[in-house]
């Protein structure tokens, strides 16, 4: 994979990035979406943070596969998801979609309470997109 340039068009702009950036912003965005820190990502993939740091930010290289095992353990993802590129739909690594979905199941376990308010924010935040979408175009 070294040495192949990659370009990314992301909200119309075309983005350069090297394979080892891409694997360097989706490790950066993964470890964060998953509300770690580089001490405890590092701390649980068995490295110092002088590594993880250099493994984010400084390395020219990608990590052995092993420890790119490791990584995708601990951040529950598939590799694919640190070494590609991503698309524009997409969040973390993640489509919008599955990401909306994993969050229903969790608001699931909500009290009642909440998940009265979380249908009413939806049916409002439904009903304007309709009505927006119903309107004359000028």
């Amino acid at each position: 994979m070294q040495g192949i340039d990659m370009y990314i068009s992301l909200k119309n702009e075309t983005v350069y990035m090297s394979p080892v950036e891409i694997f360097q912003s989706n490790l950066r965005e993964l470890r964060k979406s998953r509300g770690l820190t580089q001490i405890q990502l590092a701390k649980k993939i068995g490295i110092s943070k002088r590594a993880m740091c250099y493994y984010e930010k400084g390395s020219k290289s990608f990590p052995s596969s092993e420890m790119l095992l490791k990584i995708t353990e601990v951040l529950e993802c598939k590799p694919d998801e640190l070494l590609s590129a991503k698309e524009a739909n997409s969040i973390d690594g993640r489509s919008v979609e599955a990401r909306l979905a994993k969050k229903f199941r969790a608001a699931a376990e909500l009290p009642e309470s909440d998940r009265k308010i979380l249908v009413q924010l939806l049916d409002s935040l439904l009903e304007k997109n309709k009505l927006l979408a119903d309107s004359p175009k000028s």
